[in-house]
């Protein structure tokens, strides 16, 4: 089967019932059987079809086990394969914990060659898991981190900065732990990097990090972060980093009209209008949720946003938007809207030409109320 796709390689391979088999010689087989064995495991994990039965299978155990005692390229194998296997379900982040995995991907961290993939496994066992981030905090994981975001290898910083923004996620403990342990000037000094997908993971750790957290968006704004991120809206960047930097700035100014006055003061305002009519929907979408953030309790930017043209633009992106668009949407327009006559007449106006067609009753289901 030389000749067929990856993918097809992977359903003949688990097809043929070879899960099991490489589950047991991860346990029980030779150290380069083992590490052969982690490396096919690994290729088969990449698909979520299989993902949940090699959890079944009792692959966990064994690879955290070469995480202990592997050489580095097994370490590197078995972290990979355990980073796939944290998508099939939160259980499955919880079995790679309860094994052992943390102190030893913490540990990982330090060694040049095996810190990308411990910082991605990190990152993965983390992902809307809140017991997992404790436990990584608990075990020391935030100063590591921060001190991997100075390294020379940008795809180390990457990983990095994504574990460090999942740690965060939502966590108001860990935003301020990050904090005091001077995670902000590390995290905006990705902001200036030339690599985009630093720049983009920088400003997603730099959102979750001010998410609902007044202290810790007054820091980012006092050291200087509100510039960098309006800088991330310029024309130029990539997709992700127009993405990401909406993002972190709807998160900073959020409920904080100081932080919402200061990027209006940059030009952030016009630049977001521009990225809500983007042709990529992940910009459309976080720059509507930046704007709403901005035009929220707050009459000067609603006028400005308004008169820039950021009506129209949401409510197409109500219309057409997934889930998150349409709730991005509905709640930019209703702050748009909010104690302003006349900006309520402009939507008004935009809403009964939507309702017009059928994919604007559905939106109407689903989003502005």
């Amino acid at each position: 089967y030389m000749g067929a796709s990856s993918a097809l390689r992977q359903a003949l391979i688990a097809e043929a019932g070879a899960i099991s088999p490489l589950a047991d010689l991860l346990r029980t087989g030779s150290n380069k059987a083992q590490q052969q064995a982690a490396a096919a495991l690994g290729s088969l994990s990449e698909s979520p079809a299989y993902q949940l039965p090699m959890v079944k299978s009792g692959v966990i155990a064994p690879l955290v086990r070469l995480l202990r005692e592997g050489i580095d390229d097994a370490k590197i194998r078995a972290a990979a394969c355990l980073t796939n296997l944290c998508a099939a379900s939160p259980q499955a982040r919880a079995a790679v914990a309860d094994a052992g995995a943390v102190p030893l991907l913490l540990g990982m961290l330090s060694v040049g060659k095996t810190q990308t993939a411990a910082a991605l496994a990190l990152a993965r066992l983390c992902a809307s898991h809140e017991p997992n981030q404790r436990l990584v905090a608990s075990e020391g994981g935030i100063a590591p981190l921060l001190g991997l975001l100075s390294c020379a290898n940008v795809a180390a910083q990457i990983e990095a900065a994504s574990a460090l923004a999942e740690l965060a996620h939502r966590n108001g403990p860990i935003q301020t732990a990050i904090v005091k342990a001077g995670g902000i000037p590390a995290l905006l000094a990705l902001l200036t990097s030339r690599s985009d997908g630093l720049r983009a993971q920088g400003g997603l750790a730099v959102g979750r990090v001010g998410w609902r957290h007044a202290e810790n968006q007054e820091a980012i704004s006092r050291l200087g972060g509100l510039p960098l991120l309006v800088g991330m809206l310029a024309g130029g960047s990539s997709p992700d980093v127009h993405a990401m930097g909406s993002l972190a700035i709807g998160e900073v100014c959020q409920a904080n009209p100081s932080n919402q006055q200061a990027v209006a003061d940059l030009g952030g305002l016009a630049q977001l209008v521009v990225l809500v009519r983007s042709a990529v929907e992940q910009v459309r979408v976080e720059a509507a949720g930046a704007i709403w953030s901005l035009a929220h309790q707050n009459h000067p930017n609603q006028l400005s946003l308004a008169s820039a043209g950021a009506i129209a633009p949401l409510v197409a992106l109500l219309a057409s938007g997934g889930a998150r668009g349409q709730e991005h949407a509905a709640n930019a327009l209703a702050a748009l809207g909010s104690a302003n006559v006349d900006n309520q007449a402009q939507i008004t106006s935009q809403l009964v030409a939507l309702l017009g067609s059928h994919s604007g009753v559905e939106a109407m289901g689903t989003g502005y109320r």
